[in-house]
């Protein structure tokens, strides 16, 4: 399960016990405060697994450093999985505005390639980008990350006036593309 949940860090246990009690282990990034959402916040990404596989945190040093290095909260959740033979990088993220501009998604994007290097992981992101694959490709993040653009069949959209625009996609390592269908 890859989920934008708008929950804030007081919420953390009460949503760790609902995942567990559905028998799905939780790697949870909270939600911002924001008086411009309806919510009352922005955000709050997780990554949920059954209890089954093999997962586990990304070690919180390489994240204090990432959010130290670009002075920003993280803007994603994410799991170490292993996969038969080899381990990923597994994210869920959203990007903020729907403006490639925006310094928020590139620091979303900044953040995700800090860690890709920081763990020598290859990467797999799904999630709310909240912008086209062409306007991720305008930023160069395709480029920046070393990943490729998984797009799915239909178009997907929350925004029901653009619903035309495909926003909720796949990103993914080239060297594991293939176990993506």
């Amino acid at each position: 399960c890859i989920a934008e949940h708008h929950k804030p860090k007081s919420q953390h246990t009460y949503l760790k016990n609902k995942f567990l009690s559905a028998g799905f282990r939780m790697f949870n990034n909270p939600a911002e405060s924001s008086k411009k959402s309806t919510t009352g916040t922005v955000g709050g990404e997780v990554v949920a697994l059954k209890t089954n596989f093999s997962s586990s945190q990304v070690d919180s040093l390489p994240l204090k450093r990432i959010v130290a290095l670009t002075n920003s909260p993280m803007r994603f959740a994410g799991c170490k999985l292993r996969l038969s033979h080899t381990s990923v990088l597994l994210t869920s993220n959203y990007n903020k505005f729907d403006d490639q501009q925006s310094e928020a998604n590139s620091t979303s994007i900044r953040q995700l390639q800090l860690c890709k290097e920081a763990l020598g992981l290859p990467c797999i992101a799904l999630g709310d980008w909240n912008l086209t694959p062409a306007q991720l490709q305008e930023m160069d993040a395709f480029e920046m990350l070393n990943m490729e653009c998984v797009v799915p069949p239909g178009k997907s959209s929350t925004q029901h006036t653009t619903s035309e625009r495909v926003i909720d996609y796949i990103l993914a390592s080239p060297n594991i593309r293939h176990i993506i269908t």
